[in-house]
């Protein structure tokens, strides 16, 4: 899908209206007679605030914990039959409540208990809009400039009670004008003797840039190791908790493979054991100063089959340049260490990755590693998600406005990344990527984006360099 110049200014100047004039509009248009009914209700959990975007900011357990408190009390009173409640509503997305106490299941299953079902949910849309300049020399393939639309995203998410609080996440995506569903999982946290459990088709906790949001990254793509190694969104079931006041949390997984648009990973693996680490080692929230430690891993079980890495030069459209071709292997293991760090409006991740691959005659070793550093000049501070240990949301101090003369949120950023993909017999050649953007975050809906890259590439079959610029506007809500 092509986008001219003129349609970006025209979604945006749309989207400035729908923030400030027709979401208001909206939110009393849709609201019913039920929503005096809802609020009148005693359960705690209406202050209980849901936060759902483009990915699931942890599960938020106090809040969680209130809703089982709330929505299952003992009574010696024989359970009655009660109204049926809903609410919908605009607040940044169109958001929807349903509640009904002491449902049919609740007899059969809790006996006398008095009970109230609980769902709280969101309908959202992400939407990038990006455009392209290449300049390529010597073997280095040719890419289609100009506009696009990378992603276009259509989901449904909230939290529920049934039994244990849990979270449910069903979305869709059109990428490269094909249709898939992207992520549907259900997520149950307090479950006794296992704490959180989430079943179905995720974002698998493989190193730290991969588990930050593609909403909340400094750069449009993922640095180049990454991108090789990181498992993506598998099908699976995953064990995960925080612990020491989420200073240290965890996460482990028995996955098989999924959809994955966007990592490049194409190992043709039967199933795969992945987890993830992290330890908060200073966290000063006075003054937004903190240093993150983190270790993710994964043992990849082929069988028979292939393990494959490749990457592109941190711009969806170019072409893989990098590429170590299909490996004939039984297994291959792949770790990676997380170093993250915040001071005020200053922030920087860095990361190692390192794969050892069981071939058939040899054993192969592959690395790569990357350093981003970022400033928001504006003054802001980079949000750190303590129940999920990576980076978040910026949002801006003041959004752009202007009547009220509001400039958002300025990020300056800049990337180096090295790729090895050769050892061996193989040579899947070797990228060292240079980049630096700047992020124009309007408000927690819109933020626009610039990059400048610079890619090397020595042996393999594209050796030679690139020169990319590209440009990003994302509307979330």
């Amino acid at each position: 899908m092509q986008f001219k110049l003129a349609n970006l200014f025209l979604i945006l100047i749309f989207v400035s209206i729908v923030e400030t004039s027709f979401a208001d509009d909206v939110g009393t248009s849709l609201n019913t007679n039920q929503t005096l009914d809802v609020a009148e209700s005693t359960n705690a959990t209406e202050q209980a605030e849901v936060v759902v975007s483009e990915e699931f900011e942890g599960l938020h357990k106090e809040k969680l914990k209130d809703v089982k408190e709330a929505t299952v009390e003992s009574t010696t009173d024989t359970a009655e039959s009660s109204d049926f409640f809903w609410d919908i509503h605009w607040d940044k997305g169109l958001r929807y409540q349903l509640s009904s106490e002491n449902p049919f299941w609740s007899v059969l299953f809790l006996g006398s208990k008095k009970t109230e079902t609980k769902l709280d949910g969101k309908i959202g849309l992400r939407l990038d809009l990006d455009g392209m300049i290449y300049d390529e020399s010597y073997d280095v393939p040719s890419a289609d400039e100009g506009f696009y639309a990378r992603r276009l995203r259509l989901y449904t998410a909230g939290y529920f009670f049934f039994f244990f609080p849990a979270f449910y996440k069903v979305e869709t995506e059109v990428s490269d004008g094909n249709l898939y569903l992207r992520e549907s999982f259900l997520w149950l946290d307090q479950v006794p003797y296992l704490q959180t459990v989430k079943i179905g088709h995720f974002k698998a906790p493989s190193t730290f840039d991969n588990m930050i949001s593609s909403r909340d990254r400094s750069f449009m793509e993922s640095a180049s190791p990454v991108e090789a190694f990181a498992q993506g969104l598998k099908v699976g079931i995953q064990l995960s908790d925080s612990l020491a006041e989420e200073n240290i949390t965890w996460a482990a997984g028995w996955f098989v493979n999924g959809n994955e648009a966007d990592l490049s990973d194409a190992s043709d693996s039967l199933s795969r054991l992945i987890w993830r680490v992290t330890h908060l080692l200073v966290d000063d929230r006075d003054t937004h100063s903190l240093i993150h430690l983190g270790y993710s891993g994964s043992l990849v079980y082929t069988g028979d089959k292939d393990v494959q890495y490749r990457s592109r030069p941190e711009s969806y459209v170019a072409p893989r340049l990098v590429d170590t071709g299909k490996i004939k292997a039984k297994d291959a293991n792949i770790h990676a260490a997380e170093f993250a760090m915040t001071e005020g409006p200053f922030s920087f991740q860095s990361e190692f990755v390192h794969s050892l691959v069981y071939a058939e005659k040899e054993h192969l070793e592959f690395y790569g590693a990357y350093g981003t550093f970022g400033w928001c000049i504006t003054g802001e501070n980079r949000r750190y998600l303590r129940d999920r240990g990576v980076f978040g949301q910026i949002l801006p101090r003041n959004d752009f406005s202007l009547e009220s003369g509001g400039l958002g949120a300025w990020e300056f950023v800049m990337r180096y990344s090295y790729l090895d993909l050769r050892d061996k017999s193989v040579d899947g050649g070797r990228m060292s990527t240079g980049a630096v953007g700047l992020n124009w975050h309007l408000n927690r809906t819109v933020t626009m984006r610039m990059n400048a890259i610079y890619s090397d590439v020595e042996g393999g079959e594209n050796p030679g360099h690139v020169i990319i610029g590209q440009s990003r506007l994302s509307i979330d809500f």
